[in-house]
C-alpha cells in the first residue's frame, strides 16, 4: 500500500529557521522507520537537481533557504521501485497571483506501508500540520505508487500499460483495442486532479476534496461548527482535535483505496459532511457514483 499525504500553510511557516527545523524531525519520523537518506532541490530557473547523500540539518535549512529554491526534496532512496520507499517535500510559491493567499507553502509525503508503519507516518504528518498552523490537507491511500503520487498534484498520472499483443495474422481485434484504450486502474481519480486544476487558487483555505485522512485548520473547524461537533457528527472512525486548534479524520482503522465497501460509503458520506469547506466544484464522489 501506497499513502500521500499533503498539506497547505503560510510560506512564513516553512521559510523561518525556528519552524523548519522541527519541521524536519516530524517529516521524519513520518517516514520512520525508513531514513531519509537523500536529498535533491528544485529552483525558481526550473532546474531540479540529481539526488545526493543527505548531510546535517543545518545544512538542508541553508538548502531551503536559498532564494532560488522552491522545493526541497528528502528520499530514502534515489529510486522509489527498489523495495519499501519514503520521501518528503517542503515546497514555497513567492510569486503573486498564483496561490490565495499568494504566499502558500505545501509539505507532502509519499511512502510505501504496512498496516503496522502508518502510525508513524500519521503522527509525523500531524505533529508537522500543527507547527506549521496548517490550512487544511489530505492523506491519500493506493495500491498503486502513480495514483498515490498523482494526489499530491494538479496533473492526472496513469500507470502505463503495453499495447495488446497481435493476433497470428498480425492483425489486432478491434474489441480489444477498445477496451485498451477505455481501461483505467479502478483506483483512477485523474478525472478529480483535473477538474482541481481550475480551483487550485483557493486550496489552502478549502478543502480539496474527501480522502482516507482529512487535515482540518482553526478556521475550517470554525465553518463546520466547532470540534466539539465535528468530534460528535463527523462520519468517521477517527475525529480528534489537534494541537494549533484543528481537527483530524480519518475513514477507516488503517489505510484502504478508495475501491473497498468501506472507503466508498465513507467518501461519500464525509463529502455531505465537509460541503461547507471544500472547494468550489460539484461534489466528486456523488457525482462518480451516479455516473457509475
Amino acid at each position: 500500500m501506497f499513502v500521500s499525504a499533503q498539506f497547505r500553510c503560510a510560506n512564513e511557516k516553512l521559510i523561518d529557521l525556528a519552524t523548519l527545523e522541527p519541521m524536519l524531525a516530524a517529516a521524519a519520523y513520518a517516514c520512520g522507520p525508513l531514513a531519509l537518506s537523500y536529498y535533491f532541490t528544485e529552483t525558481t530557473t526550473g532546474n531540479v537537481g540529481h539526488a545526493r547523500p543527505a548531510s546535517t540539518p543545518e545544512n538542508l535549512v541553508r538548502l531551503w533557504n536559498r532564494k532560488t529554491t522552491v522545493m526541497l526534496h528528502l528520499l530514502s532512496s534515489p529510486r522509489s521501485d527498489q523495495g519499501p520507499f519514503a520521501s518528503v517535500y517542503f515546497g514555497r510559491s513567492d510569486r503573486p497571483g498564483g496561490e490565495v493567499p499568494p504566499t502558500a507553502g505545501e509539505v507532502g509525503w509519499l511512502r510505501s506501508v504496512t498496516d503496522e508503519e502508518h502510525a508513524n507516518l500519521l503522527l509525523g504528518v500531524k505533529r508537522a500540520f500543527v507547527l506549521a498552523d496548517g490550512w487544511s490537507g489530505h492523506l491519500h491511500a493506493a495500491t498503486d505508487e502513480i495514483l498515490a503520487t498523482a494526489e499530491l498534484g494538479f496533473t492526472g498520472m496513469s500507470r502505463w500499460r503495453p499495447f495488446p499483443d497481435e493476433g497470428v495474422d498480425g492483425a489486432r481485434d478491434a474489441e480489444t483495442i477498445k477496451r485498451w484504450y477505455e481501461w483505467q486502474h479502478p483506483e483512477n481519480t485523474n478525472d478529480r486532479i483535473e477538474i482541481l486544476r481550475s480551483v487550485r487558487s483557493h486550496i489552502g483555505p478549502r478543502v480539496r476534496g474527501t480522502y482516507w485522512g482529512t487535515l482540518l485548520g482553526p478556521a475550517l473547524v470554525a465553518e463546520l461548527g466547532g470540534i466539539a461537533r465535528i468530534i460528535r457528527e463527523a462520519p468517521v472512525v477517527v475525529a480528534e482535535p489537534l494541537g494549533n486548534g484543528g481537527a483530524y479524520l480519518q475513514l477507516t482503522p488503517t489505510p484502504e483505496p478508495i475501491t473497498t465497501v468501506a472507503m466508498q460509503r465513507g467518501l461519500l458520506e464525509l463529502e455531505r459532511f465537509l460541503g461547507p469547506v471544500l472547494v468550489p466544484t460539484p461534489p466528486y464522489w456523488a457525482t462518480r457514483g451516479a455516473e457509475r
